[in-house]
């Protein structure tokens, strides 16, 4: 049992400085700071070191203190370089533990909790950076990659030498003065250490086979072959004689050879001396041996320990792992409550990739995953989930849309029902394999309790399911057949909005003249994929990726050439030529020349704060925080200057408590924390606060104001009235870094905050103390 899940802090020695204390909000979110949200659900790789167990599960290191039940993790907000580790080794002679990410960057962590980085082989021109293997021997770690065998030195923090093949390195054995590299394409490669071995004609073809596991035991050369295979080769003629079949895992663990095959573990003392025990049904992907008992990663039941009993290893410990969401890759997520995030993993599927379905919840900072072995149940694949509807009259009910299996239904996180081509309102794409195509996206409940989505595809796109379980489709020509259509939003006037993604991508604007079930009195207003801007110039629109509407009822439209605004929407329904404006960036170079906001920037989600600022999502540059109006960038965080999985950013929403920001990312969900907050409706004295109060000399230099209307002035101001810094609320709060008008830091004394609202009609104060 998890007793103890904390967050590991430790100093870097290279590129990353000592993470220390930060001021936390009144949820806990660090204000400015981040927290990240990794998956921990598939434990591949476990090793001990400095007395405790690590894992890698999900490309995500934590570890585990066997004599306390602690569980600590380990990612770039806590001083790592990077996300997705593939793969890590730990190092005797230096007491060091490798870790290798799929981008080829190294970090060798220590005990002292200090971190090296080494970003040789991530910033070099190897096309095939990945790194299949580690083994160590003495301080040198000796890598098994695509860029051949590298011989990386731990003590000098350097790489020795690289061999390199005509095909990547899966994995090496040394034995004496040879060195055999199984290769992928040319069996195992045989060299002697004392040759000059950059070159290649040095290396001879041992064998011909290919191995995905490779060592010696027991004086012997040990492999094991695709087809899971265990053999023996003669170092003389390369002949391959057979020790066991149907191999599951194999591991090297205390001078003993493990084999896994089926329910039983086979222990090698050598290879004439072996026992075997019967092993609990559990996926063993590797495992180590720690006084009387088995350490196990074991997929997605993570960290276990097994004991050994009555010729039995049997499980004492399992699913030792920190609470994360099931899956990194979380393509929506929503807020149905104020403490409920809703979150699936998906896609829908433009270019034939299919991801795993997920349904899953944080609340109250806790993650749970919705049922998913569907595909056992309907004998359809669970794959590619588009966006997910909570039911207003029942926590418990969600409904979530499938880009190719229809609309699935969940009752208190258990698989109800798939509605489907044959038992609802939706309609298959083809007649052929006609479950596999019936494409859902856009789940929106309207305030009578009825579930509106998009069928996509088909001649009536609209389809609504009422709270009875009745369906009916509104058809409109305008829009029939097209294929991608990703949010529909009700608006003013019984309008609803909608956009067609691809091939003719547009907005939709629907006036249903408040009788949903009798479209005939409708009106549709479909624009694209040409927008007209204030200059009158043309834009041709290959994709729009989301739309949103701002404080001031403006909508903040995110295309692949960047961003548009079309002001006063709600005139657009009768408007024959739309005008989609741009945003124009004054140069400043006494040009009088502008450049349009984000031009051709692929602009993928948008958040907008309690303050009205705009947070915008991008594929491939990462996250910009930009002023109400646009035209200034506040903050634009990418994976070189931020803890960002990933620049590729899928979605953005709020936390519902506090003014955390949440990022969904191609590599993972990571939590910023944000200083908007929602505004109160009247400003009170008994509303106000302000913290951390007092700020003592280990706190950051920020102080935040809470329980601010909307548009407020803050002064803050000494005890004799002087006025240091004025500002205006972001929503219901206002954030200040103690210093003044000239820069000066705020020395120690009492400081007043005094707030008026937008109408300067009332005015309210709050002190607070600085020591130093």
């Amino acid at each position: 049992m998890i007793q103890k899940i904390r967050k590991a802090a430790f100093a870097v020695s290279v590129a990353v400085t000592l993470v220390l204390p930060f001021q936390k909000t009144e949820a806990g979110i660090p204000i400015g700071h981040w927290r990240s949200h990794q998956a921990y659900s598939d434990a591949t790789m476990s090793l001990k070191a400095f007395g405790q167990i690590f894992v890698l599960s999900d490309g995500s290191l934590y570890s585990y203190n066997p004599d306390d039940d602690a569980v600590f993790t380990y990612d770039k907000t806590s001083g790592l370089s990077d996300y997705q580790i593939t793969t890590m080794a730990y190092c005797k002679a230096e007491n060091s533990i490798i870790l290798v990410y799929s981008n080829g960057n190294i970090d060798i962590l220590y005990e002292n909790g200090k971190l090296f980085n080494f970003t040789d082989l991530k910033n070099s021109t190897v096309i095939d950076k990945s790194v299949y293997q580690i083994k160590i021997s003495g301080n040198i770690a000796y890598l098994s990659s695509g860029a051949g065998l590298v011989f990386f030195d731990l003590h000098r923090l350097e790489i020795k030498n690289t061999y390199k093949f005509n095909s990547p390195v899966k994995t090496f054995t040394l034995d004496g003065d040879s060195i055999f590299c199984a290769t992928e394409k040319d069996g195992i490669m045989l060299g002697n250490i004392n040759d000059n071995l950059l070159d290649r004609n040095n290396w001879k073809q041992f064998h011909s086979q290919r191995f995905i596991d490779f060592f010696t035991f027991d004086g012997e050369l040990i492999c094991r072959s695709y087809d899971k295979r265990v053999w023996k080769i003669n170092r003389t003629n390369s002949t391959l004689h057979n020790i066991m079949d149907r191999v599951e895992n194999i591991c090297l663990t205390d001078d003993k050879m493990i084999l896994l095959q089926d329910s039983i573990i086979h222990i090698y003392n050598s290879l004439d001396n072996y026992d075997s025990y019967k092993f609990q049904n559990f996926k063993i992907n590797h495992l180590f041996f720690e006084k009387n008992s088995i350490w196990s990663s074991c997929g997605t039941d993570g960290l276990c320990q097994f004991e050994l009993a009555d010729n039995e290893y049997r499980c004492k410990k399992y699913r030792i792992m920190p609470n994360g969401p099931r899956r990194n890759l979380i393509h929506s997520v929503s807020w149905p409550e104020t403490d409920k995030m809703l979150a699936v993993s998906g896609c829908q599927n433009y270019f034939g990739i299919n991801y795993p379905g997920t349904v899953m919840i944080m609340e109250n900072g806790k993650w749970k995953s919705f049922q998913d072995n569907i595909n056992e149940i309907t004998g359809l694949s669970y794959i590619n989930l588009t966006e997910a509807a909570q039911d207003p009259q029942d926590r418990n009910h969600i409904f979530v849309g499938s880009a190719r299996q229809g609309l699935y239904e969940f009752k208190n996180g258990s698989f109800h029902k798939l509605h489907t081509w044959d038992n609802s309102g939706l309609k298959n794409i083809l007649e052929v394999r006609k479950y596999d195509y019936v494409s859902v996206s856009s789940l929106q409940y309207d305030n009578d309790g009825n579930l509106w989505m998009t069928n996509n595809e088909v001649d009536t796109i609209i389809k609504v399911l009422e709270p009875d379980g009745n369906w009916f489709g509104l058809y409109y020509k305008d829009i029939a057949g097209l294929p991608t259509f990703k949010q529909l939003r009700f608006g003013n006037n019984n309008l609803v909005w909608i956009n067609s993604s691809r091939y003719i991508p547009g907005i939709v604007c629907i006036d249903t003249k408040g009788t949903i079930k009798n479209n005939k009195d409708d009106k549709i207003r479909f624009s694209g994929p040409v927008f007209v801007n204030q200059d009158g110039l043309t834009e041709e629109i290959s994709d729009i990726f989301f739309y949103d509407f701002d404080l001031d009822g403006t909508m903040w439209i995110g295309t692949n050439k960047g961003i548009f605004i079309l002001k006063n929407p709600d005139d657009f329904i009768n408007t024959d030529k739309p005008v989609f404006e741009r945003i124009k960036i004054s140069r400043n170079d006494g040009s009088g020349l502008a450049d349009y906001l984000l031009n051709g920037v692929l602009t993928t989600a948008i958040y907008i704060d309690q303050g009205n600022r705009k947070w915008i999502g991008t594929l491939s540059n990462g996250v910009f925080l930009l002023s109400p109006d646009g035209t200034e960038e506040l903050e634009h965080f990418t994976t070189e200057n931020s803890p960002l999985p990933s620049d590729n950013i899928l979605s953005i929403m709020k936390n519902g408590l506090d003014g955390s920001v949440f990022f969904c990312t191609d590599k993972g969900i990571i939590e910023y924390g944000g200083t908007a907050r929602d505004p109160e409706n009247t400003l009170l004295d008994s509303s106000i606060t302000v913290y951390p109060n007092p700020i003592m000399p280990d706190s950051e230099d920020m102080i935040t104001v809470t329980g601010l209307t909307a548009n407020s002035t803050i002064r803050f101001t000494g005890v004799t009235g002087n006025v240091l810094h004025i500002g205006r609320s972001n929503g219901g709060s206002y954030s200040w870094n103690l210093h003044d008008n000239r820069g000066n830091r705020l020395s120690s004394g009492i400081y007043y905050a005094i707030i008026t609202d937008n109408e300067n009609k009332k005015s309210v104060s709050i002190s607070f103390t600085v020591i130093r």
